[in-house]
């Protein structure tokens, strides 16, 4: 049996969705500047896109700043742990139906989970007069 290519198989995230993840950038977390370009493939599989900054000239992987960064396991072995666990699947249960070690899907859900509270985190922000700006709402932090 041919290995797939996932390169064709997993539809490719345009470059606008992506952002400098180099703290120093002054185009750093900024999405849609034109500044991140394609810079070769890395993984085994060469299925990973590594992605420069054209203002800071710092390279990264397009998983950088998700749940999969640095994640081993083929994409849709991982995406299939996530949603079996979103649809409360048990760990052994997923472990056993996607075909990998009950580690593996522990260690995914707990990265993912990280992930998840970080993006959450980053939801409310503070200003100096103590308002809480949360996904477009305002209001007093008390």
């Amino acid at each position: 049996m041919q290995p797939v290519d996932t390169r064709s198989v997993i539809k490719e995230r345009p470059l606008a969705d992506f952002c400098c993840q180099n703290v120093r950038c002054v185009l750093y977390g900024q999405k849609g500047q034109g500044n991140i370009g394609p810079k070769g493939w890395s993984s085994k599989t060469q299925n990973i896109r590594t992605l420069i900054c054209n203002t800071c000239g710092k390279r990264f992987s397009e998983r950088k700043g998700t749940a999969l960064y640095q994640m081993r396991m083929p994409m849709e072995k991982a995406l299939g742990v996530l949603q079996h666990l979103q649809d409360h699947g048990g760990i052994r249960q997923t472990a056993r139906l996607i075909g990998v070690s009950k580690d593996s899907v522990n260690r995914l859900a707990k990265m993912a989970g990280e992930h998840a509270d970080k993006a959450l985190a980053s939801n409310y922000n503070s200003n100096s007069d103590g308002w809480l700006v949360e996904s477009g709402s305002v209001r007093r932090n008390e």
